[in-house]
């Protein structure tokens, strides 16, 4: 009978590898760089803490006649993320940064088109107005490397007026 046995030592910084055979056992060990396990581990946290879940939809409120969006850019994150319109809304976006880096706005039409792409400096909110002619799902991003694969993205589904 042959079992194989992975173990981790975190002193050492090594992976153990174990094979048993009967009464005999040989072992591999193999070293790992304490900076590279710490790479590896924070990648992880951060990829994981940054995969934003889409939040309950919600439409945008009517303030001074104008129909309006309150938003918050944090870090690989947009809140709220997922908004519903009807068509021919006109919407005026009210982002704010609220990280101490540098984001994005990126909106795409329900083709792909990008309609309006808005850098969002730390600490500060741009107003951007958008009108939504077609019905359709509406997606935004910010556009800085890897911000969107790791969350930061949203959503405005577009209905048909009744």
């Amino acid at each position: 009978m042959l079992d194989t046995f992975l173990n981790y030592d975190f002193r050492n910084f090594a992976i153990i590898f174990e094979k048993k055979s009967g009464t005999h056992r040989k072992e591999r060990t193999v070293r790992i760089s304490a900076c590279r396990t710490t790479i590896m581990f924070a990648t992880t946290v951060l990829f994981m803490l940054g995969c934003a879940s889409r939040q309950p939809q919600v439409g945008a409120e009517v303030v001074q006649g104008e129909k309006t969006i309150e938003m918050k850019a944090s870090s690989f994150n947009y809140e709220p993320n997922n908004i519903r319109a009807s068509q021919g809304d006109t919407i005026i976006f009210n982002i704010t940064n609220i990280s101490g880096n540098k984001h994005n706005f990126t909106i795409k039409d329900p083709s792909g088109q990008v309609l309006q792409s808005v850098d969002l400096l730390p600490d500060k909110t741009e107003h951007i107005k958008i009108t939504f002619s077609e019905k359709g799902t509406y997606t935004f991003y910010c556009n800085k490397p890897l911000h969107s694969t790791m969350g930061m993205t949203g959503s405005i589904v577009v209905n048909r007026v009744n």
